[in-house]
């Protein structure tokens, strides 16, 4: 028999109704500010992350939202992130990042970010489904917000891979979101989007310099060699050195 200050797995897998409540109370206290790390721990350690994941299959919407609410509260705690991770809710947090509310977009993306930055195994696996509602989200949002540095540090992430590079050209103004917040981001959302370009070019010159700089990157670029962090500096410095090859060469061309 548990005491009486823990809740087994067996309760919340069987009570859906108490599951239910304890989404509700998730958005009660997010609104209050009232959610402790301490709390966090303790619900995840009790069980709370199955019927969670299931209910982000449930085909209502307003639940779907809800749960992907308190998925995000929970991962905004260290040791609970590998658990999360580890129940595949990832997957689900980019269903609701296709086709859910903008607040439901919003949370799952910020839960994509905290889970993205998990230290310990099992690593996280993002799904290049994500990448178009995140240049959405990109292109929507004010380029220097801290939401903006969560999207771009994930688009980052996907630039690493040649799916996520594929759709990140692939999808409408791609380049171009990140070029405008190379021009009009904060300091950290500039160096994860100069970081997505660089990797980019990197991974085929060829394939992917004329796109970028069709879209306009040298003013920004070489503003970021001046005004950006170190990291930013250096990366927008071998971006414009990629570029630079291929104006030379036009100018041979020319000749």
């Amino acid at each position: 028999m548990e005491g009486s200050g823990s809740v087994s797995h067996d309760f919340f897998k069987f009570n859906s109704k108490i599951v239910l409540w304890l989404l509700f109370w998730f958005q009660f206290q997010s609104i209050h500010g009232d959610t402790s790390l301490r709390n966090k721990i303790k619900i995840v350690t009790a069980g709370a992350v199955p019927p969670l994941v299931e209910l982000l299959k449930y085909p209502n919407g307003n639940l779907r939202e809800l749960a992907a609410a308190a998925v995000l509260s929970l991962s905004s705690a260290a040791s609970n992130k590998p658990t999360i991770v580890a129940s595949g809710a990832a997957l689900l947090l980019v269903q609701v990042l296709c086709s859910g509310s903008v607040q439901g977009r919003v949370d799952a993306v910020t839960a994509l970010y905290n889970l993205s930055t998990c230290d310990e195994e099992p690593k996280l696996v993002l799904d290049a489904k994500a990448v178009p509602p995140l240049i959405d989200l990109l292109k929507e949002c004010k380029k220097y917000s801290k939401f903006a540095e969560k999207t771009t540090f994930l688009l980052e992430i996907f630039s690493g891979s040649d799916e996520g590079r594929s759709a990140i050209t692939n999808v409408n103004g791609g380049i171009l979101a990140l070029v405008e917040t190379v021009e009009d981001g904060s300091s950290i959302s500039m160096s994860h989007a100069v970081g997505a370009l660089l990797s980019l070019c990197q991974s085929s010159r060829d394939k992917y310099r004329d796109l970028i700089l069709k879209e306009g990157a040298i003013p920004g670029l070489l503003r970021l060699t001046a005004e950006g962090t170190p990291i930013a500096q250096d990366r927008a410095r071998t971006l414009l050195d990629c570029a630079s090859e291929l104006l030379s060469r036009e100018k041979i061309d020319i000749l």
